[in-house]
């Protein structure tokens, strides 16, 4: 048996229905996007579908630094391999990725937590989630990007160890490095964290291991950093910090769908200066000199009276692009379809909430597991957000996350009767007072996303 027989055995039948159901999903949705009329691109789609196409004609591409370059690259170098730029063929590309995403996903899970329940539930709510589906038609890197996250996972988690996993994995995060830049922070923290914690593995081992991931990870971004310096004298891979923390801590509304502000303010950075440099100089000194007018308590009590809503708001990147949404950019008529999609999903961002909720609650502070990695990557998400700028699309990296812990409540459910099992492994359990908690959690996380509906209400 060779080794990809074992690591990929054949999928239970439940699990080819619901992906054949959901790939029936995904193509209408599809089709919504392309009839009556193409859908209109929006926000970064038109600078990525630019250097694609500037790409595919072999004529000079010019980054701009505040975005990685791997993703208008990829576009690119699909649309030469096939010989057309049509948005339907990177689209198609992008819809592989997204089941090759929720199957990597699905082991990932299956490994992880041993319980048929929890996996099938974490894969069908990946596979009908309304905003993967979407993003697996947009021009944005998400797709992309978590399936970088997702191979370097499969290779740390389901593939026996050796070095070559370990330096597959630190590869893939270069290239999910490479197409978004959320990762950057969290790796050096999750590597720290993995050398205090992981105590059941010797710490010369720990120190191999962090090495060659390391190693790995620094051969695939110095080409694009040397070419950044040559180029822009800056050795970065990109840099947005300055302009999205100003954008951050100067939003004023609840919701995510003051888009003229943010090209407002974009065209403001660009007359900051000549060059990268000078304008994130000048976005720094703007950023220190408002926090010392504030006060810094301030300036916390109004991120957090203000980001939340808009990382959590219930009308997302896909629903406000429906017709009579505030990005408008389907092309259908407002009706019962665009209802019925627009109550779908409403439901299936609350129900996520609510489930990824009860899971957390149920993680034990010890021992030291991957469910603990996922929380980590979940409390650096939220800490992030709370001061630079924040849109509801910046949830969907995080979204598996979140269904992993939706997960482990579904396995509670199914299992309520027999306490002995309740967890699906070590890392969790169940107690009164955790229950209340996470009551208390879930109600607070709902107000949160839908205050808007309840006000009009």
């Amino acid at each position: 048996m060779s080794f990809w027989t074992k690591r990929l055995p054949l999928l239970p039948a439940h699990v080819v229905m619901m992906v054949v159901a959901a790939l029936a999903f995904n193509i209408a949705i599809l089709l919504l996007s392309h009839f009556p009329a193409p859908k209109s691109l929006v926000g970064d789609e038109a600078y990525y579908y630019k250097i694609a196409n500037a790409w595919a004609a072999g004529t000079p591409v010019e980054h701009i630094l505040l975005w990685p370059p791997l993703y208008g690259n990829f576009m690119g170098i699909m649309f030469t391999v096939s010989g057309t730029t049509h948005r339907l063929m990177i689209q198609s590309v992008q819809i592989g990725l997204w089941l090759a995403n929720a199957l990597l996903w699905y082991r990932i899970v299956q490994r992880l937590l041993p319980s048929p329940f929890a996996a099938s539930a974490v894969l069908g709510l990946f596979l009908f989630s309304p905003d993967l589906i979407a993003f697996s038609h947009f021009l944005w890197p998400e797709t992309l990007h978590l399936t970088f996250v997702f191979l370097a996972l499969w290779l740390v988690v389901c593939c026996p160890p050796s070095r070559m996993a370990v330096c597959g994995a630190g590869v893939s995060c270069g290239l999910a490095w490479l197409t978004k830049l959320l990762l950057l922070p969290f790796i050096p923290l999750f590597v720290g964290v993995f050398l205090l914690c992981k105590m059941d593995v010797a710490w010369r081992q720990r120190m191999v291991t962090v090495g060659l991931f390391s190693g790995a990870l620094a051969v695939t971004v110095l080409p694009t950093m040397i070419g950044n310096w040559r180029t822009y004298g800056q050795f970065i891979i990109a840099d947005s910090s300055m302009f999205n923390l100003w954008v951050g801590l100067t939003d004023v509304a609840l919701s995510d769908g003051d888009r003229r502000r943010l090209g407002d303010e974009m065209g403001e950075f660009f007359r900051a200066g000549p060059d990268w440099w000078s304008r994130s100089r000048a976005y720094e000194e703007k950023i220190v000199a408002l926090v010392r007018q504030q006060g810094v308590w301030t300036t916390f009590t109004q991120q957090l009276g203000r980001q939340y809503f808009r990382l959590f708001h219930y009308q997302s990147f896909f629903t406000t692009q429906l017709p009579g949404g505030t990005r408008a950019a389907y092309k259908l008529s407002e009706g019962a379809l665009t209802r019925v999609i627009r109550l779908y999903s409403y439901g299936f961002h609350a129900v996520v909430l609510a489930t990824s909720v009860l899971g957390l609650c149920f993680l034990r502070w010890r021992p030291w597991s991957w469910p603990h990695g996922f929380a980590l990557f979940i409390a650096y998400n939220l800490g992030l957000f709370l001061f630079i700028h924040v849109k509801t699309r910046y949830m969907i990296q995080f979204l598996p996350m979140l269904m992993f812990f939706s997960g482990v409540a579904v396995h509670g459910l199914a299992r309520r009767n027999e306490p002995a099992v309740f967890a699906p492994t070590s890392a969790f359990t169940v107690t009164h007072t955790r229950l209340l908690v996470a009551a208390g959690l879930v109600i607070l996380i709902e107000l949160v996303a839908f205050r808007e509906a309840l006000s009009a209400w």
